[in-house]
């Protein structure tokens, strides 16, 4: 996946730049800041091994020698998966109410969930923290006014013995807050307070928790790890790469809201709804906005709601770290047997020793497409919903889980393997791809249109959305007008 760009847009003196340092590839792109015209782009490996500015400086380096002479001198902004991204342990008084809000929120904020410790594990919370390697802990638990004693107690293992070494955001009852501050305070953590993640049964509060999450992820995680010993790389970081995609997830769907109303098109059922899968080297992330109805018919008979724009994260579905993983699950899923599957799975074995591995053959880049087809088929299905029937002493009982994305028309596919591939015709590239699934269980979708974001703009676009949503938007627009179409044409 060579470093490159598309000049354009002469006699611009310092457009913005967006920068997205991710775990394989640091990738830079310029807009317009007037018109929102991408203007160029380029890519340098990420040096985790040195500091991280060494390979943006790289490419930049690369950007300005293609004529985009003044990138870098106007706003620059940045998200950040290098070094792991943010693992995070959650902490909950009860798996299906608030540690299943906190879940949500916490993928939605750009985190890897690495543990979940409820009431009936907590006894050595602090222990299960360190094991899990997280990076912050999300601790949550009751309703306002609610059970007090859980979170209190969670406070007082993590803040023993000088804590745990890790950040903590404390989203529970705001009854016990004071309790659980003197606890943490006492024992030298550090911690910030947000809402409570579930205030109420059935009212789950994303908003508020996911920007303390964010600020602790800059503060304390991207800062602490030290990838940079640069003080503008602390300056630039902004957001988590995951974030910045849901971001601009959340502007197309509106985009697409805004496009009907100014065309005066009745709104029909699964016109917003899109799906987005990010295929990364060390993770495939899935991105679903779901309507209204479909949003609340997901999750049936569950006390805490689904939200309309979700995210989950498949770690072990990536192109190089986990690509062994990958290729485990695809033939555990008989996605790819025999021949192929010995092929795939020598081709995912060199990948993962070397996850800088860029493709110099066109069986190579082949090979690249075809585990990226496996990552986000298994990814999809992950992230959709079930219908289980369970016998109960009543009789038989109807439950749904997860979401339902069956309506869902298009499906939007983003990473550097799609921008390494441009030139290929993706259009086909999730044909059948769902044939053998049971479509009465699995909640996923038929047949789907498949835009490629062959430029990478997506977490650029949701880094400037936070700036000039307007401006994002015109960079999603003037680069890929199809994305701007309805969704159930």
């Amino acid at each position: 996946m060579p470093g490159g760009s598309q000049p354009g847009g002469a006699g611009l003196t310092a457009p913005a730049l967006l920068v997205d340092f991710g775990s394989t590839f640091t990738k830079l792109i310029a807009v317009d800041s007037r018109s929102g015209v991408l203007v160029g782009s380029a890519q340098h490996r990420t040096t985790v091994e040195s500091d991280l500015m060494d390979g943006f400086s790289a490419a930049l380096g690369q950007l300005q020698a293609a004529g985009v002479a003044a990138a870098g001198a106007g706003p620059v902004l940045g998200c950040s998966s290098a070094g792991g991204g943010l693992r995070v342990a959650i902490a909950g008084l009860e798996r299906d109410l608030t540690a299943e809000a906190a879940r949500q929120v916490a993928l939605n904020s750009g985190g890897r969930i690495v543990a979940i410790i409820t009431r009936a594990g907590s006894t050595s919370l602090a222990a299960e923290v360190r094991q899990s390697a997280a990076d912050l802990v999300l601790l949550v638990g009751g309703t306002d006014g609610g059970d007090e004693r859980f979170v209190v107690e969670a406070a007082r293992s993590l803040a023993a013995a000088g804590g745990v070494g890790r950040p903590v955001v404390f989203a529970g009852n705001t009854s016990a807050r004071a309790q659980v501050a003197a606890a943490l305070d006492g024992g030298g953590v550090i911690w910030r307070a947000a809402p409570n993640v579930l205030p109420e049964i059935g009212r789950v509060e994303v908003d508020g928790v996911q920007s303390v999450i964010r600020e602790a992820f800059i503060e304390h995680v991207i800062k602490g790890k030290r990838l940079s010993a640069a003080d503008r790389f602390r300056e630039i970081v902004a957001l988590p790469t995951p974030d910045a995609v849901l971001e601009a997830v959340k502007l197309v769907a509106r985009g697409q809201a805004s496009l009907r109303g100014r065309a005066g098109a009745e709104s029909r059922a699964g016109a917003e709804e899109i799906l987005v899968v990010d295929v990364g080297g060390a993770t495939t992330d899935v991105y679903s906005c779901l309507s209204a109805r479909n949003a609340a018919a997901s999750r049936s008979g569950s006390l805490v709601p689904a939200a309309p724009v979700a995210r989950t994260v498949e770690a072990d579905l990536g192109l190089r770290w986990s690509a062994e993983g990958l290729v485990a699950a695809a033939r555990e899923r008989r996605l790819v047997t025999g021949a192929e599957a010995d092929r795939l799975g020598g081709a995912a074995a060199h990948r993962a020793a070397d996850p800088g591995f860029s493709p110099e053959t066109p069986q190579e880049a082949r090979d690249d497409l075809a585990l990226a087809r496996l990552a986000v088929v298994v990814a999809i299905s992950r992230h959709a919903g079930r219908d289980t029937v369970v016998l109960t002493p009543a009789g038989a009982d109807f439950r749904r889980t997860g979401r339902d994305i069956r309506g869902i028309r298009t499906v939007v596919l983003t990473g550097g393997v799609f921008r390494a591939n441009a030139g290929h015709d993706l259009r086909g590239f999730l044909d059948g791809a769902f044939a053998q699934f049971d479509r009465r269980r699995e909640l996923v979708p038929a047949q789907v249109r498949v835009i490629a974001d062959s430029r990478y703009i997506l977490a650029a676009a949701g880094l400037l959305s936070v700036r000039s949503p307007e401006l994002a938007l015109r960079l999603v627009a003037t680069t890929y007008g199809t994305f701007s179409r309805r969704t159930d044409d």
